[in-house]
């Protein structure tokens, strides 16, 4: 939902309004979690941070924008392009919250015990295509065996 080039468009009719209630429910908490830890920084940093932010040149919303007027915005805007999170800070973080790929090695370590299953001796003449096929079968057989 955060993506800009799909948005809500992939989600028929239905689970539009549950999509909707859902990006608000997380928006608000962001925006929460944003204001609180503001706040500790402005303690700390004083109007230091005023006058570094008179050199910021980034396009974003005023600060006091909230969270479901941003979600609004963000649906209505047409840009396909993946900078217009820059206008919407909650909207990104949510982005980069969501979309970020996990720095674990797990995955790929399950993906190597797997290929040793399957590229054995009595197989070792598979084709590199049917070698990427097995290896999918598998792990997707793995997959739905741990989320049941």
């Amino acid at each position: 939902m955060t993506l800009p080039q799909f948005r809500l468009r992939c989600l028929d009719e239905a689970k539009k309004a549950a999509a909707h209630s859902l990006m608000y429910e997380y928006a608000t908490a962001v925006q929460q979690q944003r204001a609180t830890t503001s706040q500790d920084t402005d303690n700390v940093s004083g109007s230091a941070s005023r006058e570094d932010d008179f050199f910021c040149f980034e396009a974003q919303p005023a600060e006091n924008t909230d969270a479901r007027t941003e979600v609004d915005m963000f649906l209505a805007d047409t840009s396909s392009d993946i900078h217009c999170l820059n206008r919407y800070p909650v909207i990104q973080k949510l982005f980069l919250q969501y979309n970020t790929a996990l720095p674990s090695s797990a995955p790929v370590e399950r993906l190597f015990s797997l290929e040793g299953q399957i590229l054995t001796p009595r197989r070792n003449r598979l084709t590199p295509a049917h070698f990427e096929r097995q290896l999918i079968l598998r792990a997707n057989k793995c997959a739905f065996r741990i989320t049941d």
